[in-house]
């Protein structure tokens, strides 16, 4: 999952690089707009998505623990947990 974001998230900038330097033309300024807001929408999905799962994942894996507990040493910088 993190590689597909990493991947949409690289073509989302250079879909904008390429957006921000386009001069003089209106057409060619209006047509790579449009792929690059379409970019950033999928782009967005994907991260929400992931979220998500994520969330999800975590709340079923820690069912037999205090999650607060977890909540609070993550939220303090105490505990070096990486959540996938």
């Amino acid at each position: 999952m993190n590689r597909r974001i990493s991947g949409v998230k690289k073509e989302v900038n250079a879909l904008r690089k390429s957006y921000q330097s386009t001069t003089n033309n209106v057409n060619l300024i209006q047509d790579r707009k449009a792929k690059y807001f379409d970019g950033r929408r999928n782009y967005e999905g994907y991260v929400q998505e992931a979220k998500l799962k994520s969330w999800k994942n975590f709340c079923t894996i820690n069912d037999g623990v205090k999650t607060w507990n977890i909540l609070y040493k993550v939220a303090s910088e105490k505990s070096h947990l990486v959540l996938d």
